[in-house]
């Protein structure tokens, strides 16, 4: 297991803290769960905009901006 270490601003460190106080939850474990939550939604965009390119029809430049109505 790695070690990983960032910076908090203050009002957010508070907050956490305060949460896990109350709960008497785990800082650790509450700061891993959401990194591993945001990055299954980001792994998700990242497939999503992989079929996006691939599936996208390669045109001429000028070709684009006439269909967009740019080409004064």
């Amino acid at each position: 297991m790695s070690v990983m270490t960032f910076r908090l601003e203050d009002d957010i460190k508070t907050r956490l803290d305060t949460v896990v106080s109350k709960l008497g939850l785990n800082q650790s474990r509450i700061v891993r769960d959401a990194l591993v939550a945001k990055l299954e939604e980001l792994e998700e965009m990242v497939i999503l905009m992989e079929r996006v390119r691939a599936n996208r029809p390669k045109r001429p430049i000028d070709e684009l901006w006439k269909e967009l109505g740019l080409d004064n």
